[in-house]
């Protein structure tokens, strides 16, 4: 999660990405005006606005990330459901 400038309002908001490891491409689109809304030693809750780009129309939307297992190389994992 960071703070970024929304073009299309002017404002800055919090903006939270989900990203492949090793990759700068978005796996699914980006949450804006996000706010983490449970963490506990397993998961953690997102909630937020996905925005469609052709359309402009912001959707609500959750995501939950659950720990997942260790990478042989050391990265951690989190599964989106």
């Amino acid at each position: 999660m960071l703070e970024a400038r929304d073009e299309l309002t002017g404002r800055t908001t919090m903006r939270a990405r989900l990203q492949s490891i090793g990759r700068d491409a978005d796996v699914i689109p980006p949450l804006l005006d996000a706010r983490i809304t449970q963490l506990t030693s397993d998961r953690m809750i997102l909630t937020g606005m996905e925005r469609d780009e052709c359309s402009r129309r912001d959707t609500a939307q959750a995501w939950m990330l659950v720990a997942g297992r260790q990478d042989p190389k050391g990265a951690g994992a989190l599964d989106t459901h």
